[in-house]
């Protein structure tokens, strides 16, 4: 299992209670093998978490997260990918669509 984390800002400020959701696709097949799931508030942060249980190593996957609809787009929109090809290395990159 591998934890992927994200940051939510609202006009560049944190942004507390909000709901985004995750899905993630596999890049070698394509196959989205997560749909629009909640992920978790870190305390009383704007950190979210969600737990990728059904990770596979040495699968490159990519990730789509999707905010509060109140956010505008350049907040609203992330992505990423992630990749561990053993249990003690992992390679990951985010960014927003925000350019």
């Amino acid at each position: 299992m591998i934890v992927i984390t994200t940051s939510i800002t609202k006009e560049g400020a944190p942004f507390i209670g909000t709901a985004p959701t995750i899905s993630i696709y596999r890049v070698d097949t394509g196959a989205q093998v997560v749909n629009g799931a909640s992920m978790t508030q870190i305390g009383s942060t704007h950190n979210y978490k969600y737990d990728f249980s059904t990770f596979i190593y040495g699968v490159m996957y990519v990730y789509n997260i999707t905010g509060d609809a109140s956010l505008e787009a350049g907040e609203r929109y992330l992505s990423g990918s992630c990749f561990q090809d053993n249990i003690d290395r992992t390679y990951a990159n985010v960014v927003s669509d925000a350019g």
